[in-house]
C-alpha cells in the first residue's frame, strides 16, 4: 500500500473507533471536521510537485510535450505576461482547470489551454489521459510547466513561490547551446539552496551538437553544480527533437516521493490519531471514577481555561515587539543587499541600458531573506505561544490525575499544528509590492549611474555604483518594504494568538463535554462499567497500532 492510501486507510479507521467509543456529538462533530480537512489535505496535495524552471529558450515546454507524445500541448511561444504554471495530472477525461490565488475560476475544454485568460501567478491544472502521467501520479509525482526563470520579476515570483513549500525537487532544463549556465539560472540555483530544495539539471536541444561535444558541456556544468548545490547533483542529457528522455526518466524513477509525502504528513495524521486516543482515555478514566462528584472539577476546568488565556495574552504582550521583530528581518535584508552589493553593482554596470536582471537579481536576494525570515519571526512567537498551551494542558492532566489509580497522565495537546504558519505569508502579499518597489527604486538611479561613467576608469564607476546602492538605493527600498512586513507580521501574529487560545479552549470543552456526557449515561442507567472499560481498552489497543504504522 502506498503512503497516501495508507494514511487514509488510518484516518478513516481511526474515525470508525472514535464513532464506537466517544459517545457525545459535540466531540464526534469536531472529530469528524478535523477528518475531512486533513484527508481533503492528503487526497488533493499529499504530492511531489516537480517544477521544470529554465530560461524562456530552455526547451522546458517542448520537452514535456514530446514525453507525454503531443507536441502541440502545452504553449511554447507564451510571453511574461501569460506565463503561468501547468501542472499534469491524470483524469480518463481530459480536461483543465484554472486556479487562481488557490481558487478554482473555471474549468475548460483541453483544446482551450492557449486560449485560456491567465496572469502571472496562475496555475492550470491539466487533465490527461496519459499513461506515463497515470505511472506518476500514481507514485504521488506531479510535474509541473514553470514560466522562465527570465520571464520577469512578477511572473518569475508568484510562479517559484507557489512551489516553495510544496515542490521539494526541481528539475533545471538548461538549452546546451548555451553551453554552461547563465547568470539567471545560477542565481536560480543558489536561491533553491538556501531553501534546502533539490534539484537536478538536465541539457535540452542534445541532438544539436556532437556527442563529444554534449559531454565537455555535462562535465562542464556537473562541476558547477557539485559546487553550488553539492557533490553528486545530477546532471543529464534530453532531446525533445529525437524522444531522448532516458536520463530523465531515471531521475524521476529514482525519486523518493513515498519518503517525502510521509515526512510532510505523517505528524498531522498521527496527532489526529492521538487525539481519539485523549478521548477516549479520558472516557476511560472517568467511568472508573463514576461515582464521585465533579463539580469541583468542572470549576477548576474554567479557572484554568480563563488563567491560561489571560497567560497566553499577556505572553503575547510581553514577547519581542512587532516593530522589534520587523527589524530584525529588515536588518536580515540589509546584510543580505549588502554582502551581494559588488555584484549588483558590476552587474547593473553591464546592463547600464536594462536594469531587468539586475531587478531580478535583487529579488532574488530578497525572496529567500523573506521567506526564511517570517518563518524564523513567527516560529519563534508561536514557540512562545505553545508554552502557555502546554502548561495549560499540563494543569488539565494535574486536575484528572487523581481519577487514575496508577497516576497515568493525560497525553494533552501534543505538538502545536505544525502547519500554523501560512504559506499565503509570504507567497501571495509580499512579490508584487516587493517587485513594483525594486523596478521603481533601481529605475529610478539609472540615470545618475550612466553620468558617473563619463570619464572614469571601470573600476572607479562600480565603486561609485556600490556606494550609491548601499548608501541610498537600499535603505529606499528597505524602508519602502517595511510597512508591508510590519502589516504582515501582526496579521500573522493575531492568526497565531487566536488558533492558539481556540486550542486551549477546545481542550477545556473536551473535558467538560465527557463529564457531562458521562454524568447523563449514569443518570439512564446506559453504562456497563466493567464491558465498557474492556471494549475501551481494546480500541485504545487498535489505535496504538494505528500510531505505530
Amino acid at each position: 500500500m502506498d503512503i497516501r492510501n495508507q494514511f487514509i486507510t488510518n484516518i478513516n479507521d481511526a474515525y470508525q473507533i472514535a464513532l464506537s467509543a466517544v459517545t457525545n456529538d459535540s466531540a464526534i462533530e469536531r472529530i469528524s471536521n478535523t477528518k475531512e480537512s486533513i484527508l481533503n489535505r492528503i487526497q488533493n496535495d499529499a504530492f511531489v510537485k516537480v517544477p521544470f524552471v529554465g530560461d524562456f529558450s530552455a526547451g522546458k515546454s517542448s520537452l514535456l510535450n514530446a514525453i507525454l507524445g503531443r507536441k502541440e500541448l502545452l504553449p511554447t511561444d507564451i510571453t511574461p505576461e501569460t506565463a503561468v504554471s501547468y501542472e499534469l495530472w491524470y483524469a480518463e477525461s481530459e480536461s483543465l482547470e484554472l486556479w487562481k490565488s488557490g481558487k478554482l475560476t473555471g474549468t475548460y475544454r483541453i483544446d482551450d489551454i492557449k486560449q485560456l485568460n491567465v496572469s502571472p501567478g496562475d496555475i492550470v491544472k491539466v487533465y490527461l489521459n496519459n499513461e506515463k502521467i497515470k505511472n506518476l501520479i500514481q507514485r504521488g509525482i506531479v510535474l509541473v510547466d514553470m514560466p522562465g526563470v527570465d520571464s520577469g520579476i512578477e511572473a518569475h515570483t508568484s510562479a517559484i513561490l507557489n512551489y516553495i513549500h510544496q515542490g521539494t525537487f526541481f528539475v533545471i532544463v538548461v538549452d546546451v547551446e548555451q553551453g554552461t549556465l547563465r547568470g539567471t539560472t545560477l542565481s536560480f540555483i543558489e536561491e533553491l539552496k538556501k531553501y534546502g530544495i533539490s534539484a537536478s539539471i538536465f541539457l535540452s536541444k542534445c541532438d544539436k551538437k556532437p556527442t563529444s561535444e554534449v559531454d565537455r558541456i555535462k562535465d562542464s556544468v556537473s562541476a558547477v553544480a557539485a559546487r553550488i548545490l553539492s557533490q553528486g547533483t545530477f546532471v543529464g542529457v534530453t532531446s525533445a527533437h529525437q524522444e531522448k528522455f532516458d536520463d530523465l526518466d531515471d531521475c524521476l524513477s529514482n525519486l523518493d516521493a513515498e519518503t517525502m509525502i510521509r515526512q510532510k504528513y505523517e505528524v498531522a495524521v498521527k496527532k489526529f490519531i492521538a487525539s481519539i486516543a485523549d478521548e477516549i482515555q479520558l472516557r476511560k478514566q472517568l467511568i472508573q471514577n463514576e461515582g464521585r462528584d465533579f463539580s469541583k472539577e468542572i470549576e477548576l476546568i474554567q479557572e484554568k481555561k480563563d488563567a491560561a488565556i489571560r497567560g497566553l495574552r499577556s505572553k503575547s504582550s510581553n514577547a519581542q515587539s512587532i516593530d522589534g521583530s520587523a527589524s530584525d528581518i529588515m536588518n536580515d535584508l540589509e546584510y543580505a543587499l549588502k554582502a551581494a552589493s559588488s555584484k549588483l553593482a558590476l552587474l547593473l554596470y553591464g546592463n547600464k541600458d536594462n536594469s531587468i536582471d539586475v531587478n531580478a537579481e535583487i529579488m532574488g536576494i530578497i525572496r529567500p531573506v523573506l521567506i526564511n525570515s517570517f518563518q524564523r519571526e513567527l516560529t519563534e512567537y508561536q514557540d512562545i505561544l505553545d508554552d502557555g498551551i502546554q502548561n495549560f494542558s499540563v494543569n488539565m492532566d494535574d486536575i484528572f490525575l487523581a481519577l487514575d489509580d496508577e497516576n497515568e497522565r493525560l497525553s494533552g495537546f501534543g505538538d502545536l499544528v505544525k502547519d500554523i504558519l501560512s504559506e499565503a505569508l509570504v507567497l501571495f502579499k509580499i512579490p508584487p509590492v516587493v517587485a513594483d518597489l525594486i523596478a521603481n527604486n533601481i529605475a529610478k538611479y539609472v540615470p545618475d549611474f550612466l553620468r558617473s561613467a563619463f570619464g572614469k576608469s571601470d573600476a572607479q564607476v562600480i565603486d561609485e555604483i556600490k556606494t550609491k546602492l548601499q548608501n541610498e538605493v537600499f535603505p529606499q527600498l528597505i524602508s519602502s518594504i517595511r510597512p508591508k512586513v510590519t502589516e504582515i507580521l501582526r496579521q500573522e501574529r493575531e492568526k497565531l494568538l487566536s488558533q492558539a487560545e481556540t486550542e486551549i479552549q477546545q481542550e477545556s470543552q473536551k473535558f467538560d463535554e465527557a463529564i457531562a456526557q458521562l454524568q447523563q449515561e449514569k443518570e439512564d442507567a446506559t453504562l456497563d462499567l466493567t464491558t465498557t472499560v474492556q471494549e475501551l481498552d481494546e480500541l485504545l489497543g487498535n489505535l496504538s497500532n494505528l500510531l505505530k504504522e
